[in-house]
């Protein structure tokens, strides 16, 4: 059997294949660390502040790796993410105070910045400009399959055998994800040689709308997913119907993400400003109307997962479509970092809101997602603006 049979069809069949084990490994713990922090003790000031130390170091990480891995090292860098992704759910095992939880959480930070970025850029750098919505699409299925059966079993586990079991079986699927990762990922991604500049290739300041709103989607979905599964415990939701929300949550998602392709043809300037309506309209459900029964929670993911999932993907394409080959990782990179600030920003103040309303997180969901509209429309009259500019230099 050649080594192409399984590249699929954008040729990354047994890099998606480890995402999607990575994610599964991720999944089965990440929507229940607020619950846990909420069962040894901690406040919902803790809850934000371990949210945020999952993404502190993200905050700036992401850019570092990725301009290191444009040295042709995307491959090694990767397998060292999902080791350490692995440590850092291990000792969960012996986190039994806020510290140590915090501890682990910072290590998951390192992780999570070795791991999505490096990724993104093998992605993009794998497939032709036109295909990378296409490709995008098919890798962000991948994680958000292990982010959707993730938390069905996850819930299911806990339920059963408690938090420590829990933490086990989620380490022992990142250790065959480590297994499985050396012994293909060579029969599908192709690494490309770079024939660029030694020095560091820095992000294009014309893509600082694009930034900007990333930043904002990240304060938006780090709430959700840093102090929504403690908000659902606190309005007497079991630990296994959390996991199923957050499994719905999932599902959308990776609805969207099969959607993404033709939603950014039909719409290839309106898939941006469709997206944070979405995201306005689900967290509206808590931050406006103050609404708490299970229909309104269902509600909420729903329509604010289809809004995230269809968001990313895209601002991908526009960062990595606009970047030369040698500063891919980086401005990827950069891409996740204000991603990460984001998701320190959203937990840490979230969490901070809610001591004063259990809703006032969700209200400022609403406000960052309506900022990224007009984030978009610059960025478009931005890249507009440059191209005009370019075609009207006169030729040697």
């Amino acid at each position: 059997m050649g080594p192409g049979v399984f590249r699929g069809k954008n040729g990354l069949f047994f890099l998606d294949a480890s995402v999607f084990l990575s994610s599964l490994g991720l999944g089965l713990t990440a929507y229940f660390i607020p619950t846990y922090v909420q069962s040894i003790g901690g406040s919902f000031f803790d809850v934000g502040l371990a949210g945020s130390a999952r993404s502190v170091l993200y905050a700036f990480l992401p850019f570092f790796f990725g301009y290191i891995s444009d040295r042709g090292i995307r491959r090694q860098l990767y397998i060292f993410g999902i080791v350490v992704n692995l440590l850092s759910t291990a000792f969960l095992v012996w986190a039994t105070t806020v510290p140590l939880l915090i501890a682990t959480q910072l290590l998951a930070s390192v992780g999570y910045s070795l791991l999505w970025p490096i990724t993104e850029a093998m992605v993009a750098e794998s497939v032709e400009p036109e295909r990378r919505v296409s490709a995008m699409g098919w890798y962000s299925v991948s994680w958000a399959m292990g982010y959707f059966l993730g938390p069905i079993f996850g819930g299911y586990v806990e339920g059963l055998h408690g938090y420590v079991v829990l933490f086990e079986v989620a380490s022992a699927v990142l250790l065959f994800t480590i297994v499985f990762t050396v012994a293909t990922l060579r029969r599908s991604y192709r690494a490309i040689s770079v024939q660029g500049k030694a020095g560091l290739v820095l992000p294009s300041r014309k893509l600082s709308p694009a930034y900007a709103a990333v930043l904002a989607y990240g304060i938006a979905f780090g709430i959700i997913i840093s102090i929504f599964p403690a908000y659902l415990k606190t309005n007497g939701f079991s630990v296994g119907i959390i996991g199923i929300l957050f499994s719905l949550f999932a599902l959308i998602r990776v609805g969207a993400f099969f959607a993404d392709d033709r939603i950014a043809r039909a719409l290839p300037n309106g898939a941006l400003p469709m997206s944070a309506i979405l995201m306005f309209a689900g967290c509206s459900v808590v931050g406006i109307f103050s609404l708490t029964s299970l229909p309104a929670m269902v509600a909420l993911l729903l329509i604010s997962g289809f809004g995230f999932g269809v968001f990313y993907p895209v601002i991908l394409v526009v960062v990595s479509n606009e970047v030369k080959q040698e500063g891919l990782g980086a401005a990827v990179g950069a891409l996740e970092a204000f991603y990460g600030i984001g998701v320190v920003v959203g937990p840490a103040v979230g969490g901070y809101l809610s001591s004063v309303s259990l809703s006032a997180p969700y209200l400022l969901c609403c406000v960052v997602a309506l900022t990224i509209p007009a984030f978009v429309a610059a960025q478009h009259w931005a890249l507009t603006r440059g191209k005009a500019a370019a075609e009207s230099r006169p030729t040697a």
